[in-house]
């Protein structure tokens, strides 16, 4: 659906050049929901904006359905890009506009005929649930509610390509949640394509399929999100993922359990039927204690991590480790290891 090959996007600096994006080779397949994730300054967004040439890269390719479109201009520009939604940040709605004439737009814009237009934003306000809402001002609007209209007015061209640049970081916890199973259920539907550009984990968690990883303008690591999340093989990307878990252990926990009997364990939801713990018990004479404990939901499935401390001798402790190492998908020895 969407290649990237060799992607570079220089900008011109009093002192040289500024390197946003360096060489970046990606391949996100149609009607994935597919996620960029890094810190801020990382280049995603520039990224991003080279798929509807709002930022020309400076070197490599951009495929779309098969066609490079590094050389579209001017007409053949404008109708590829009512082929792509866009939903940003902060909206980014007219204030003097009811919700009816924001979503609106777009279509009036493309000509489309007055009748069409009526029921087509009325399909979009039943589809984000704002058609008790369809004469309001965004001034009368939640966050949430005016990013339901954003995302209506993305689609109102029948999009095939949803961008999304930061379009829940503006909004608090549940209603986030609610955008994002709003996206997922539009992605379900209508089988549009859709990248989700985030500096929160928690996000790439709930709906992507497949993820990258970018720092300093290069994707660091890629693939699916399970893949990623559960088994990071970069340095920045463990970061990233240490820094969203919180699975930090008071001090004197440590002390008290000595910080290299403390394991962390990661198992997929299928492993949790297994009685591992109590097998590692039994057959290696040692105590294991819970320490901490959690599961995460990543495209709905169920992986958890416990933090645990195994007690007994050293060689029964290791095999009870190597025991659980062997039926589990990870396992990191010593608190400070995680």
């Amino acid at each position: 659906m969407i290649q990237f090959e060799n992607i570079s996007v220089s900008f011109p600096q009093k002192n040289g050049e500024l390197h946003a994006v360096n060489n970046v080779t990606l391949h996100i397949g149609k009607g994935q929901i597919y996620g960029l994730v890094g810190a801020s300054g990382a280049g995603k967004s520039t990224l991003l904006r080279t798929i509807n040439l709002l930022e020309q890269p400076t070197s490599g390719k951009v495929f779309v359905n098969g066609e490079m479109i590094n050389h579209l201009r001017g007409e053949r520009l404008r109708r590829y890009r009512q082929n792509i939604g866009i939903i940003f940040q902060h909206f980014n709605l007219a204030a003097n506009k009811t919700v009816r004439k924001n979503i609106e737009f777009p279509l009036s814009a493309a000509n489309v005929p007055k009748g069409q237009r009526k029921k087509r934003v009325d399909e979009l306000l039943d589809l984000v649930g704002l058609r008790d809402k369809s004469e309001e001002y965004p001034a009368k609007l939640s966050g949430g509610q005016k990013q339901r209209v954003g995302i209506a007015r993305a689609l109102a061209n029948n999009a095939n390509i949803l961008l999304c640049d930061e379009a829940t970081s503006a909004l608090d916890p549940e209603t986030t949640t609610s955008i994002l199973k709003l996206l997922e259920n539009i992605n379900q539907k209508y089988g549009i394509t859709i990248i989700m550009i985030t500096h929160e984990i928690d996000v790439v968690k709930m709906i992507c399929h497949e993820v990258a990883v970018m720092k300093d303008g290069s994707v660091v690591e890629h693939g699916k999100v399970i893949d990623v999340i559960s088994k990071p093989q970069n340095e920045f990307t463990k970061k990233l993922i240490y820094n969203s878990e919180n699975y930090e252990l008071p001090s004197d926990i440590i002390a008290r359990f000595g910080e290299k009997s403390i394991i962390k364990i990661t198992y997929l939801g299928s492993d949790a039927s297994e009685p591992i713990l109590s097998n590692a018990i039994k057959s290696n004479h040692v105590d294991i204690s819970i320490l901490h404990g959690k599961i995460d939901y990543i495209n709905h499935i169920p992986v958890g991590t416990l933090i645990v401390s195994v007690q007994g001798e050293q060689r029964d402790a290791e095999n009870a480790i190597d025991y659980i190492r062997s039926k589990t998908l990870r396992v990191e020895v010593g608190a400070n290891e995680f």
